[in-house]
């Protein structure tokens, strides 16, 4: 799966080349984040605090971006999922949709999967991510390895690289080596429920 930012100027050809390779889409959704304005996803950013109709327009824009994209994967540290208020008419709508959202959070909260439940709505969680900006070979594969094992004792994993030459030289390589293990590779939504 690839998860693509809605900022891109060729996110819709690029969205089209991925399907056509067989990949599926998701988009980021850029929310109020424990490091805003620090770290600014730009300026389509779910805030906390402002107006609801001010974030839904913004909600409008992204689901305008592509067309054929599966959902919305938040980022690391996103307060906006834990500002109930602000987040549940966002995640909401999403839902209503027919879309999936992947919840980011290293400590994801209870309301986004409580609302998918009720709505009968796609929703994961990321286990673990993967790489940071000074990732190493030594420091992914270790991640690697804590990935197979909650995927050996959960049934599945879920786990995201950026896009990083050592990052994806050092999963390719592990790939190899999943069907040895008992293994196999699968798309993001399926561990949504979608």
């Amino acid at each position: 799966s690839f998860i693509m930012s809605p900022d891109g100027r060729s996110i819709d050809v690029g969205g089209d080349d991925q399907r056509a390779g067989g990949h599926e889409i998701w988009l980021t959704v850029p929310v109020d984040s424990d490091t805003y304005p620090g770290n600014d996803p730009g300026p389509h950013t779910m805030l906390i605090g402002v107006h609801e109709k001010e974030n839904q327009a913004k909600l409008e824009w992204l689901l305008s971006r592509a067309d054929g994209y599966i959902g919305f994967v938040t980022g690391q540290t996103p307060a906006f999922m834990e500002a109930l208020n602000d987040m549940r008419p966002i995640v909401g709508n999403i839902y209503h949709r027919g879309l999936a959202l992947i919840d980011g959070s290293t400590s994801p909260g209870t309301a986004p999967q409580t609302m998918a439940v009720g709505q009968k709505a796609p929703y994961g969680i990321v286990d673990i991510w993967l790489d940071t900006p000074n990732a190493s070979q030594d420091s992914i594969q270790e991640a690697l390895n804590r990935l197979e094992t909650i995927a050996m004792n959960r049934g599945f994993a879920v786990g995201v690289i950026h896009p990083l030459p050592v990052s994806y030289q050092q999963v390719l390589a592990w790939i190899k080596d999943l069907k040895g293990k008992g293994l196999v590779l699968a798309p993001l939504s399926a561990t949504t429920g979608y």
